[in-house]
């Protein structure tokens, strides 16, 4: 189902999606892309100039980086259910009348309208084109645990290319004690 400018799967017993694709979905794709790209080259080159404890942490990183991306990018930021009924029995202080989406949004979960991806997103933090979508209450965990893999990530690059450098360095010294001998 389309609701906005995204596209929405599985709806769970309350009504609100389970899974939501932003409008931005093809950065997700080219990110992935470049990210697979620079590890096979990586690996291609340096595999053999690392030592087993950084190919096995370099795994787990990069398997917490693909997971914390992929929830970010699937997860439902929080748009809440599309249920005319929602509000009824429920005090009208607290619901707000989107124009835009044509639904009563509670104003306790602090909704505001993405312009974006054309819905009203609960706990809406930002619009973030790097996941295709926007950030919000159901997803904030997961970027947050993007964000920090993306850290780890750059760290284990930095540790990586330093021990490969350090073994490409080392076996150039023995090849010269070799030949001067």
């Amino acid at each position: 189902m389309r609701i906005g400018n995204t596209y929405t799967f599985f709806g769970d017993k309350d009504g609100s999606p389970l899974i939501v694709i932003g409008p931005h979905w093809p950065m997700y794709v080219c990110f992935c892309s470049f990210v697979v790209i620079g590890l096979f080259c990586f690996f291609y080159y340096f595999w053999n100039h690392v030592g087993i404890f950084i190919k096995i942490s370099g795994i787990f990183v990069l398997l917490s980086f693909f997971i914390s991306y992929t929830m970010t990018f699937l997860v439902n930021p929080g748009i809440p259910k599309y249920n005319e009924n929602a509000i009824l029995g429920q005090p009208r202080e607290k619901y707000r009348f989107c124009n835009l989406c044509k639904i009563y949004v509670n104003m306790d979960e602090n909704t505001e309208h993405c312009f974006d991806c054309n819905v009203c997103v609960e706990g809406y933090d930002h619009d973030c084109p790097w996941t295709g979508k926007c950030i919000g209450k159901k997803n904030l965990t997961y970027f947050y645990a993007f964000l920090m893999s993306i850290l780890f990530v750059f760290a284990y690059f930095v540790l990586a290319m330093t021990q490969a450098q350090n073994d490409a360095f080392a076996s150039k010294r023995k090849k010269r004690k070799r030949s001067s001998n």
